[in-house]
């Protein structure tokens, strides 16, 4: 702790000691609102200073032993048994079936297709191409052009140019073709002249000779051949090519396998584990009591003379009465 903040907790120390009949620092010995002010009061008239001594709490560091436990490693002597592997071999007869590969010789029949050709006599039906001419009578289409008297209307106006009184408006928000910006209000309705093509109807009816050409159809005789087929049943000799199975024989050579039993002697190699006690150091983790030294920080009382203000008081008996009828200089 600062040894600057020592002299405030001094000095209110020294004020709380003061005892309740002496008014305290702050407030002046006065008189109660049922005495009179005839006795003589006291009254703070200065202050001196004094040298006290003050007890106050320090944190202060300081070096402790203390116990500690850690954890080591020894070197330790054990007994342990290991298994030691022996390799034994023993040799016995084994009797085994194995197959081997023969030649042997085989025969088989088998059929093969062989084509054969034979003359053959057949009678056969056949159609002959039979052509036989002859006269029709067909509908033929021919143009024919003809004159007749039609009536034809036919339109010979003409085309003016009118002068013609149109309105226009600015309606809908869109600014028509006669208002300027900002003369009119809601609706500009107004009208101008303008010049258009106007067709001047003038149909003329008249009886004209026109000549046109159509189709007619007319009869007319033409020659034809009509083809047709006759049946006509005729004998003769074939050479015919028949594919006939014929039975053979053939010898071959397969290779099969056949079992044969054989008798050896084998070797067969087994372990057999021993049991061996040996002593072995091994490195073990042991806790140790260890005794260091460390830094604590610890709260003492530490004794202070520190310099404070005492206040002194007095008796003032020359003091005129007040109007209350207390003394003055009290009495505030």
């Amino acid at each position: 702790m600062k040894r600057w903040l020592l002299i405030p907790v001094a000095v209110f120390s020294l004020v709380l000691a003061v005892p309740s009949s002496q008014g305290g620092l702050f407030k002046k010995k006065g008189c109660d609102s049922g005495s009179s002010c005839a006795a003589p009061a006291q009254c703070v008239v200065g202050y001196k200073t004094e040298t006290r001594t003050v007890t106050v709490n320090e944190y202060v560091t300081e070096a402790r032993k203390v116990n500690v436990t850690e954890y080591q490693t020894v070197p330790e002597k054990r007994t342990v048994t290991r298994y030691k592997s022996e390799e034994v071999k023993e040799t016995k007869p084994v009797t085994f079936t194995v197959y081997e590969q023969a030649k042997e010789a085989r025969t088989e029949e088998y059929y093969v297709c062989e084509a054969q050709t034979k003359p053959e006599t057949r009678t056969v039906t056949v159609c002959e191409r039979v052509e036989t001419p002859k006269t029709g009578t067909r509908r033929v289409s021919k143009p024919v052009t003809k004159t007749e008297a039609r009536t034809v209307t036919r339109d010979m106006g003409h085309w003016e140019t009118q002068c013609v009184e149109v309105a226009c408006s600015s309606g809908g928000g869109r600014r028509g073709l006669c208002c300027r910006k900002n003369s009119c209000e809601s609706e500009c309705v107004q009208t101008r002249l303008v010049s258009k093509k106007v067709w001047i109807a003038q149909p003329v009816t008249s009886t004209e000779n026109v000549t046109f050409t159509t189709c007619e159809w007319v009869e007319e005789k033409y020659n034809y051949v009509e083809v047709s087929s006759k049946p006509v049943t005729k004998t003769e000799t074939v050479n015919v090519t028949r594919n006939v199975q014929v039975k053979k024989t053939r010898t071959f050579d397969v290779w099969v396998s056949k079992p044969v039993t054989k008798t050896e002697n084998r070797t067969y190699v087994s372990y057999k584990s021993t049991p061996v006690t040996e002593e072995v150091t091994v490195n073990v983790c042991r806790p140790v009591t260890v005794e260091k030294t460390v830094n604590v920080r610890v709260c003492r009382p530490v004794t202070r003379t520190v310099e404070v203000k005492v206040p002194v008081y007095g008796v003032i008996e020359s003091a005129p009465a007040c109007e209350s009828g207390h003394k003055q200089g009290c009495c505030k």
